[in-house]
């Protein structure tokens, strides 16, 4: 199967690019004085000035918003490669956009086409790691993707309503601690960061007259935070959930008496088939998890998180906010039904 096969529906697969060819970076090229050894003249060696930027597969036919450049200003812009290949195996496309760090090493993508359009060293090496590493929902491109369409469009063209909805499972990381800036450093700061460029995309969509609402249906922080499932490229046996509504959290010994007291619980370990029986109840259409009544061989554990999801303690009564994954969930099924 390849990604120019899929015609029923918009592919959009991207990588984040950690090394790429000296002749995209307007700052560097032609300042070296000799080609590196075993190469032309006119063909560069890969560097990583612009390492973080994007590269992409897709089988869409409008993509000319994802590029932005100044020249005049070389040091800004996010370089974004879109490569509409349709013979790439959709599968090969999606591992790259898998290729966790730093458990993979970065992979090596040869693009060609260059000598076609009159420029030196038709062969060009990029090297990409996950698509996440960069921005991790992926709705930049998304945006982007719209905008290059609106481009091709009529000004009288009547547009349709689009819903776009986030499947967000990555680590959710609430507890302050002493980390000397690290985590700041390393994934924070670059969230909060693509998260004003995501909300001025949508700004700019929604001023060209584009209904577009966006359905946060990201996974509860009890699958997300304090260890919890997060995102796998393979199934635990089973997985050590942490109640999410304590805050700061005790120290050891006091969530061990309280776990076997009749406190409330600190922690349940679900197994795989537990896991999936959760899952099914959040996207349950007609149930709420919160009023669901567990088969007895299941009961306890899957009470226990189902009561943390829906801000109640061990007695079943309300001492938090429920986790908003469960407004956000009636209000998606509530506005598609509508229509």
């Amino acid at each position: 199967m390849t990604i120019g096969q899929r015609a029923d529906v918009g592919l959009i697969l991207n990588t984040t690019v950690t090394g790429h060819p000296i002749e995209d970076s307007p700052a560097i090229e032609g300042t070296f004085a000799s080609a590196p050894a075993g190469r032309s003249p006119d063909c560069g060696r890969p560097v990583a000035a612009l390492g973080g930027g994007r590269l992409a597969f897709s089988n869409l036919a409008e993509v000319a918003a994802f590029t932005k450049t100044d020249r005049d200003v070389q040091a800004i812009g996010m370089p974004f490669l879109v490569l509409q290949d349709g013979r790439v195996a959709l599968a090969r496309a999606a591992a790259l956009s898998a290729n966790f760090p730093p458990v993979f090493p970065n992979a090596r993508v040869n693009v060609t086409g260059f000598a076609a359009a009159g420029k030196p060293c038709d062969v060009r090496s990029y090297y990409v790691t996950d698509g996440g590493a960069m921005e991790n929902l992926s709705l930049v491109s998304a945006l982007l993707a719209i905008e290059s369409a609106l481009g091709t469009l009529p000004p009288d063209a009547k547009l349709r309503d689009i819903d776009i909805v986030l499947a967000e499972a990555s680590a959710f990381d609430f507890d302050y601690a002493q980390d000397r800036g690290v985590g700041a450093a390393a994934g924070q700061s670059k969230e909060r960061l693509t998260g004003r460029l995501t909300l001025e995309l949508l700004d700019r969509l929604k001023k060209k007259g584009v209904a577009i609402t966006v359905h946060d249906l990201s996974a509860p922080r009890v699958f997300r935070s304090r260890g919890g499932f997060g995102t796998h490229w393979q199934w635990p046996g089973s997985i050590r959930l942490e109640n999410p509504l304590v805050a700061p959290v005790p120290p050891e010994w006091q969530r061990i008496v309280a776990q076997y007291s009749r406190l409330d619980r600190h922690w349940v370990t679900i197994d795989r088939p537990q896991l999936f029986s959760l899952w099914e109840a959040l996207y349950d259409k007609d149930t709420r998890i919160c009023d669901r009544a567990w088969p007895n061989d299941t009961a306890a554990d899957l009470t226990t998180v189902s009561r943390w999801i829906c801000g109640k303690n061990a007695a079943g009564d309300p001492v938090a906010r429920a986790d908003p994954q469960l407004d956000h969930w009636a209000r998606l099924k509530a506005n598609l039904s509508a229509r």
